[in-house]
C-alpha cells in the first residue's frame, strides 16, 4: 500500500515523546517508574488541603460546630482539582524541577521564579505545621516521643523544643528517602 504524497509519516507515541523532550534539551532516557495513578496520589497528598482540615479540626469545630462538616465536600473538590493538575502536568512535562519548571514553561521566567519561591516558603511552613501536629499527637500516643523534657504542651519550652526535634527528624528521613530514589 503506497502512502499518499503529503501525508505525514506515522509516529509512535514513544517517538513523539522523545521529540517533545528534545525540544526541552533532554534525551529520551527517563525511566518512567511513576505512572498516572502514582502521580495523582502524590499530588493529592502533596498539597493536601484535607491534612490542614484535620490539623485544624478542633479550631473549626469550636467556632463552627457541626456545620464545619458541610465544608468538607468543597475541600475535597478543591483538592481533587489540584491533584488532577499535578497528574496532567507530570504526564505532559516529566521534567526535574517540578513546579518551578512547569510554571516557567507555561508562564515564563517570572512566573517560574515566583512559583519556585512560593514552593520553598510552602515547604518551610509545611514542615513547621507537621512538627506542631506531631508534637500535639505523638507524645499522647506514646511517651517515648517526648524526648526533651516532660511537658508535651506545645506552649512550653520543652514541648516546643521537642516539636523542633521531631521536625528535624522528619526532615532528615524525608531528605534521605528523596535523595536515594523514588522507588
Amino acid at each position: 500500500m503506497a502512502v499518499a504524497e503529503g501525508t505525514p509519516p506515522l509516529v509512535s507515541p514513544s517517538q513523539e515523546m522523545a521529540s517533545e523532550l528534545s525540544e526541552f534539551g533532554y534525551e529520551q532516557e527517563l525511566h518512567r517508574s511513576i505512572g498516572s495513578y502514582a502521580s495523582f496520589a502524590a499530588g493529592f497528598s502533596f498539597v493536601s488541603i484535607l491534612t490542614t482540615v484535620f490539623q485544624l479540626f478542633g479550631f473549626g469545630s469550636s467556632f463552627a460546630g457541626p456545620f464545619m462538616f458541610c465544608t468538607w465536600p468543597a475541600v475535597f473538590l478543591g483538592q481533587l482539582m489540584v491533584a488532577l493538575c499535578f497528574a496532567e502536568l507530570a504526564a505532559r512535562y516529566p521534567l526535574s524541577g517540578a513546579i518551578y519548571q512547569w510554571a516557567r514553561r507555561l508562564g515564563g521566567h517570572i512566573v517560574g521564579w515566583f512559583a519556585g519561591w512560593t514552593m520553598i516558603i510552602a515547604q518551610i511552613v509545611t514542615v513547621a505545621a507537621a512538627a506542631i501536629a506531631m508534637q500535639a499527637v505523638l507524645p499522647a500516643i506514646w511517651s517515648g516521643f517526648q524526648v526533651v523534657g516532660g511537658d508535651p504542651s506545645i506552649a512550653t519550652l520543652t514541648g516546643a523544643t521537642n516539636a523542633i526535634l521531631l521536625g528535624v527528624v522528619v526532615l532528615i528521613i524525608t531528605t534521605v528517602i528523596n535523595s536515594v530514589a523514588v522507588r
